[in-house]
């Protein structure tokens, strides 16, 4: 086989694995709708169980989607206490608990129930709006 019919195959072939990839991290995230939040120790176990709705922000420092997403979080933090930052390069524990694949990832916990998971970097207003 010419290697001018190798290039566009393998490359085609790297693009849908990607692709896939990012369809089954969006299908595991789906499928924990609705489900019971794994119990976490200390303060994040308590907000979980006892807000009405609480946002966790799972993120990693070296992560550049997460670069404009942690000054939109850190800025609502500020004004409401039911949101967490999840450093997953410390916390790897409570990552695996809500099977967080990616960052950045925003999970929204309603009185103990996973209602919505948010993959990828997310406008302010889509941030905002997950506390509403």
């Amino acid at each position: 086989m010419q290697l001018i019919y190798i290039i566009p195959i393998a490359l085609g072939s790297i693009l849908a694995f990607f692709l896939l990839l990012g369809l089954f991290m969006r299908l595991r995230a789906f499928s924990l709708k609705g489900t019971a939040a794994p119990s976490l120790a200390g303060y994040a176990g308590r907000l979980l169980k006892e807000s009405s709705t609480a946002l966790l922000y799972f993120y990693t420092p070296n992560c550049g989607a997460c670069g404009e997403m942690n000054t939109v979080v850190e800025r609502l933090s500020t004004r409401n206490p039911n949101v967490l930052t999840v450093d997953i390069s410390t916390d790897m524990e409570t990552a695996k608990k809500f099977k967080i694949m990616a960052t950045p990832t925003l999970v929204t916990v309603q009185k103990g129930i996973i209602r919505n998971i948010l993959i990828g970097p997310q406008s302010t207003a889509t941030v905002e709006a997950q506390l509403n």
